[in-house]
């Protein structure tokens, strides 16, 4: 039997904020591709030359984001959602989408060079952040 304190995954009232919900949630995202990260952060950083409004806006939602959020990352991808839906992005199109999506782009930093470097170049469009790019990172 399930404890009545306990609400199921399929409960209406279950917050999707706690730390079980943000587990079940997070198993439901794919992985992404290598290619996908690549293309993001290349994407991202050439906007950004040449896009300075929304280049601030990143770095300050980077700059608000807290452990288990990536609200610079959900507003990239809110956007691209809403400029292409079908676009690779779509099922991270939320908080514990963004969420995710920044931990799996961590790990190929960790582990590809090509990936690190590309992560690496935001740290050209605002001089001093070096010490933050982890945090600042787009697709970080």
């Amino acid at each position: 039997a399930v404890s009545e304190d306990i609400p199921s995954r399929s409960s209406s009232y279950c917050c999707s904020e706690t730390p079980c919900c943000l587990i079940i949630r997070s198993m439901a995202f794919p992985e992404p591709s290598r290619d996908l990260v690549l293309q993001l952060l290349t994407n991202v950083f050439e906007h950004m030359q040449t896009h300075p409004d929304d280049k601030n806006l990143v770095f300050e939602l980077a700059a608000s984001g807290e452990e288990g959020s990536a609200p610079h990352l959900e507003e990239i991808i809110r956007r691209r959602v809403e400029e292409k839906p079908e676009s690779q992005l779509a099922p991270y199109n939320s908080q514990q989408g963004a969420w995710f999506l920044k931990r799996s782009i961590d790990k190929f930093k960790a582990i590809d060079a090509e990936v690190l470097e590309a992560a690496q170049r935001f740290a050209s469009l605002q001089p001093g952040i070096a010490g933050l790019l982890s945090k600042l990172d787009p697709a970080a």
